[in-house]
């Protein structure tokens, strides 16, 4: 079975994402880790070409192979900075900002401006670290593409 026994959005709402992701199934663990393998060489590959040459498996398991060392490195580094970055996310989001937009409901029926403005200039933090981790990470994937390029299958040849 690779799908969640219970809704998504509402585990979300309810604050119960850590048990939702601890209630995963296995094969869904397994898949997302394979696909998660190969994701940062297909964006190179639409970032170097087209999409029909990123997402042809030949082209991604060649250019993956010829740089082998450097792309495990490459995809441990994406991991424990995409893993840093998502778990400062969601700790502002799920356990500081979606609390506040509680406030917020409670603030705006009672005519606080306060309440209801604070809590969307909060969204400015929390989208400040979404971006700034995005920022980072394309990064560390164009220091990859500027050091292996001659060894990717990607782009014109």
């Amino acid at each position: 079975m690779l799908t969640l026994d219970q809704d998504v959005m509402q585990a979300i709402a309810d604050s119960k994402v850590r048990q939702l992701i601890e209630n995963a199934p296995t094969a869904f663990v397994i898949g997302m880790a394979f696909i998660t393998l190969f994701l940062p060489m297909n964006l190179i590959g639409i970032a170097l070409g087209n999409i029909g040459q990123a997402l042809n498996p030949v082209n991604v398991a060649k250019s993956a192979g010829r740089t082998h060392v450097h792309y495990i490195f490459l995809v441990l580094i994406l991991a424990m900075y995409g893993g840093m970055f998502g778990y400062i996310y969601s700790v502002m989001l799920f356990d500081w900002f979606i609390p506040k937009i509680v406030g917020m409901k409670q603030g705006s029926s009672s005519g606080q401006l306060t309440a209801v403005a604070l809590p969307l200039l909060a969204w400015g933090g929390v989208m400040a670290v979404f971006f700034y981790g995005t920022y980072v990470l394309g990064r560390l994937h164009g220091l990859f593409v500027r050091s292996f390029r001659k060894k990717l299958d990607f782009g014109t040849t």
